[in-house]
């Protein structure tokens, strides 16, 4: 009995390691998966619909081979009722299933989208303003549904018990479930969001707000000119872009207004009266919803929702739909929207009025041109656009909360964190009336101890430079003065710092640009601190803020900047220690 009891434990111990083995080398073959995943994606994005679907095909077979392997051989039966070998077992097979749901996945993503192959390339057209909206709404559902299949759990089942060939290689396959989910997430947004501002749900009316950044506000560029575009059943029109004084309101808007804390230090500015100071907030979360209620106010039209762009958003837009033809400014490009816009189109043209802003004619001719042309793939212009919004040169809103979240995922949304977060941000808004913003550089660096528990005290210097050319004067529309007492080449700007939430001033270095001393306020329960500068053209700013932060969280000790969309992007440099 002894002998016969050893001769059947030596062959479970022997085909338990053959099953070992066998396993092994099954998680071989599964540690390719991940590699060709994520060669589908780039196929997928890049338009070769042929060879994702091949790479697929192949990736498919070996997961199911694998998988019948898993379920059927002898050793694995043997295995399964082994410890540490079932966890391994049980975490191989999860990984394949894992991996059969993504090839899967990705095979109905594929197949939905087929309507949208041409040559062997995979593209969404837009054809004068009109998507082709049974298929994107197609598109977006299965793209939705295989985001929602794929788990959440961070790692695979198994924990300390798994082999580290097998923690590897399913750890890659799992790693890169949470990838796809990621992109099939902002996909799905965005389809999503394309549909609903086309019209797919119904009719929908959106504000252009055109910023010029040669004159900053807080969001952005003070609104100079504005548009209107309207959507019916996938078919997007522009109605008619315009100034902002077309506009313009007789009273300030009451339905909607900002909060109390702002308006207590910035109400004398007319927010809700005076386009050109309605974004001086920087979360545009904040400024949009007094845009839309202020437009509807003058114009007794609903507008479903609010686009912000700038010079650079709308090179963005050329980037995606190619050069337009402008009355006043000629061909503009990609390349040259910027400075056209902002600079030398006031040189060119001397002596047009003051406030003449040829952002707005650039928007006319871009947003007619994508609503009117011929395109064959919108992956240029999205790329572009996403680009755009990462410095916040085009910022969106609406008011339905599904598109808004989708809006927030593609990071279009513009908003500032709620008061328990660690960031910091500067804006400097330009009060001069001049268009010298093109002409700032702007620089903060944060020295001193990082935020800890027991609260620190950090130095933030931020220095300005104006480097308009001294003596300039000409053209008076870019350099000024239009208000007595100032200097032609002078810039008058609000210098804003946001800081974590608690903190205060302790004190500040003396410098011969402030015109009133730092203080410290509150937007919308995020603190700040406020001065304001005059700087001549060629010269500089240098304030440093000494500023006590309380006691913080471990997980916000690390502060997050969040940009400014300025012409020339505002330098920060870390040195908390």
């Amino acid at each position: 009995m002894i002998v016969v009891v050893g001769g059947l434990l030596g062959l479970i111990v022997i085909v338990a390691i053959a099953g070992l083995i066998h396993g092994l080398q099954l998680e071989h073959r599964l540690k390719t998966l991940p590699a060709t995943l994520r060669s589908v994606t780039t196929e997928a994005e890049s338009g070769k619909l042929a060879e994702a679907q091949g790479n697929l095909a192949r990736a498919e077979r070996t997961l199911t081979s694998v998988n019948s392997a898993l379920y059927n051989d002898l050793d694995f039966e043997v295995l399964n009722v082994l410890p540490v070998a079932r966890q391994n077992l049980h975490a191989i097979r999860a990984g394949v299933q894992l991996g059969l749901q993504m090839v899967g996945g990705g095979e109905e993503v594929l197949q939905a989208a087929s309507p949208l192959e041409t040559s062997g390339q995979l593209s969404v057209p837009l054809q004068q303003g009109q998507l082709p909206l049974q298929t994107v709404e197609a598109v977006q559902s299965a793209v939705e549904n295989v985001a929602g299949m794929l788990p959440d759990a961070p790692s695979p089942p198994g924990g300390s018990l798994l082999l580290s060939p097998v923690r590897s290689a399913v750890g890659k396959v799992y790693q890169e479930a949470r990838k796809r989910q990621a992109e099939l997430q902002s996909v799905a947004a965005g389809l999503r969001l394309a549909e609903d501002i086309s019209g797919a749900r119904g009719d929908k009316r959106y504000l252009i707000a055109v910023a010029n950044s040669a004159e900053m506000r807080g969001s952005g560029g003070m609104i100079l000119s504005y548009g209107v575009l309207t959507s019916h059943a996938g078919k997007v029109t522009l109605v008619n872009v315009g100034p902002i004084d077309e506009i313009s309101l007789t009273s300030p808007e009451s339905a909607v207004s900002f909060p109390a804390d702002f308006m207590k230090t910035y109400g004398g500015f007319a927010p809700t009266a005076d386009w050109r100071n309605v974004n001086m907030m920087s979360d545009f979360t904040v400024d949009a919803p007094v845009m839309a209620a202020m437009y509807e106010h003058t114009t007794g039209q609903h507008a479903d929702g609010v686009i912000q762009t700038d010079s650079a958003g709308l090179a963005a837009i050329l980037a995606g739909v190619g050069p337009v033809a402008t009355r006043m400014l000629g061909t503009v490009t990609a390349g040259n929207a910027v400075a056209l816009t902002l600079s030398t189109a006031y040189a060119l043209y001397p002596g047009r009025a003051s406030r003449q802003d040829y952002t707005g004619d650039l928007a006319q001719a871009a947003f007619q041109k994508l609503t009117t042309g011929r395109f064959t793939s919108l992956k240029p212009l999205g790329t572009a656009l996403v680009d755009a919004s990462k410095q916040r040169h085009v910022l969106m809103y609406v008011g339905d909360p599904t598109d808004e979240t989708a809006i927030r995922i593609l990071g279009f949304d513009g908003a500032l964190p709620t008061p328990g977060a660690g960031v910091t941000q500067l804006t400097v808004q330009n009060f001069g009336a001049n268009k010298l913003d093109y002409y700032l550089e702007s620089t903060i660096t944060l020295g001193g101890r990082k935020p800890t528990v027991t609260g620190s005290v950090m130095t933030a210097t931020i220095d300005l430079v104006n480097t308009a050319p001294a003596g300039r004067v000409v053209p008076q529309e870019v350099f000024g003065p239009f208000l007595p007492g100032e200097i032609a080449g002078e810039y008058y700007g609000l210098v804003t710092l946001y800081v974590p939430p608690g903190s205060f001033l302790k004190g500040s270095t003396p410098d011969v640009s402030l015109t009133t001393d730092p203080t410290m306020a509150s937007q919308n329960g995020l603190s700040t601190v406020s001065y304001t500068v005059a700087i001549p053209a060629g010269s500089a700013s240098h304030v440093a803020l000494q500023i006590y932060v309380p006691p913080t969280p471990a997980g916000l000790r690390q502060l997050r900047f969040i940009p400014a969309p300025r012409v020339i992007p505002t330098r920060f440099v870390d040195r908390l220690s």
